[in-house]
């Protein structure tokens, strides 16, 4: 656990989400729900998100946008051969991204 509060914590998580509306709440996970009037659980999802974004951004610029892509973090997943089209180099190009993002990952874990 972190010295934040769980009112901090999902302050910061919903800032860095992007805007669906302005006309109304976000879609933001809620910290306390019925299933988790403590928010503990809820706390502990979040505290895992704000790591793994710390992890990410360890990671080189193309390394991280590939890692976010293939795991289909903030976003829809996506295959290696898709991901490879789209930067313009081949799928094995991408594995050995992954596999060194993967690396320098487990390094800082």
């Amino acid at each position: 656990m972190t010295n934040f509060t769980p009112g901090a914590l999902a302050a910061a998580y919903n800032a860095s989400r992007p805007v669906l509306s302005l006309d109304r709440e976000s879609d933001a996970e809620s910290v306390y729900s019925c299933e988790d009037p403590t928010g503990v659980a809820a706390l502990s999802r979040l505290e895992s998100r704000i790591a793994v974004r710390q992890m990410l951004a360890a990671l080189e610029p193309r390394d991280e946008e590939v890692v976010r892509r293939l795991y289909g973090i903030d976003r829809d997943q996506e295959t290696q051969r898709e991901v490879a089209e789209s930067l313009g180099v081949s799928q094995p190009a991408v594995s050995k991204i992954h596999s060194a993002a993967v690396i320098k990952l487990r390094s800082l874990a």
